[in-house]
């Protein structure tokens, strides 16, 4: 993902303007502070142990005053995205994916922790964001842009 981020940066003309980084958000450094930030489908791996509260509050420290994140992740409790995780199988079969496959989409499921939409507003606001806005829905899958 970063080599075609790289290229398309390039092809845009924006290299000078774009720095990429590799790594876990607590590894970087708190003395950089960002304009913006982007989760998509991180959160959902990470189990409401702390661990979720503990990645949206270093994001959160990296961020400049009023900078927005735009957070993308499968929302809505483990049985509700095993209902969907069901119709996703389902669909998976009707285009012929092998069984391997079929497997291991089955087995993704396990290693997710979705909550609810409310705690996710609620770990927003743990951490320091405001400004809650949903800007996407389908499904098992929602966006949200907060500010700090």
């Amino acid at each position: 993902m970063l080599a075609l981020a790289r290229q398309k940066i390039a092809q845009n003309g924006l290299t000078e303007r774009v720095t990429l980084q590799q790594g876990l958000v607590e590894d970087l450094p708190l003395t950089t502070q960002f304009d913006a930030a982007t989760s998509i489908l991180v959160m959902q791996f990470l189990p409401d142990d702390g661990a979720k509260l503990a990645f949206l509050t270093s994001i959160a420290a990296r961020l400049k005053p009023n900078a927005p994140l735009m957070l993308v992740d499968i929302y809505g409790g483990r049985n509700f995205v095993k209902e969907f995780g069901s119709t996703w199988i389902s669909h998976g079969e009707l285009m012929g994916l092998n069984k391997e496959t079929l497997q291991n989409l089955e087995k993704g499921h396990d290693a997710m922790y979705p909550v609810p939409e409310a705690r996710i507003w609620e770990l927003f606001k743990e951490a320091g964001f405001k400004n809650v806005r949903r800007f996407y829905s389908v499904l098992i899958y929602c966006g949200w842009i907060v500010t700090k």
